[in-house]
This record gives structure tokens, sequence and C-alpha cells, in this order.
């Protein structure tokens, strides 16, 4: 079980990512944490799920992934880490990002819940 301490200090992470990738990319309108990370039961094995959500419009210019990757790694210190562009991904699963996932960032509340 984590303590409150480290959950603190993880969300505080995962808040500066969101911010960091936001500066480089304003297009990002939302990071989401979803799969077992998320859900809290981790294993040795687990990676980190992350989904970004772009402006539906700027898709295509958003964000290169590769220096999302390199962002997101060095900020979590691990390369264990799965990147998603929620806006490409398959409906049921965008859905289970928004349904199950943890909202981490959102650069504009609004747009996101449309």
């Amino acid at each position: 079980m984590i303590s409150l301490p480290s959950r603190l200090e993880e969300a505080q992470r995962y808040s500066t990512i969101g911010t960091a990738l936001h500066a480089r990319f304003p297009d990002i309108l939302a990071l989401f944490l979803f799969g077992s990370t998320a859900r809290g039961d981790t294993h040795v094995t687990s990676d980190i799920d992350l989904a970004i959500f772009t402006d539906p419009g700027k898709l295509l210019t958003a964000c290169p992934s590769l220096s999302s990757y390199t962002i997101v790694t060095s900020l979590l210190r691990t390369d264990q880490v799965d990147l998603l562009w929620l806006n490409q991904a398959p409906l049921l699963l965008q859905w289970e990002v928004v349904r199950t996932g943890r909202l981490l960032f959102t650069s504009d509340a609004i747009a996101v819940a449309e």
C-alpha cells in the first residue's frame, strides 16, 4: 500500500508531466493515467500507461511522439511508459480511459468534457 506522502509526491510528479508537455505542445488539452497504475494494482512488470488528449483540430501537429516520450520518461525516471494518443485510439479504448483512468492534467476542462 502506498503511503499518503507517496501519493502526494506521485500526484505532483504526474501534474508536472502534464504541465511540461503542455508547455512544449500547447495543443495538449489533457493527460490521463490509466491501466494498472491508475487502478493501484501494479506489479514488478507493470508499466505506466498515459493517454494524451489534444485539440482535435490540431491533432496532426500537436506532439511528435518521440519528443513527448522523452519528456515523460525523463520526468518519471523510467522508460517503462506507454503513451497513447487518445484522439486516435479506438472509441472503446477512449471510453475506458476516460471512465476508469485518472485525469492528471487539463488545460481546458470544458473542451475535455465535450
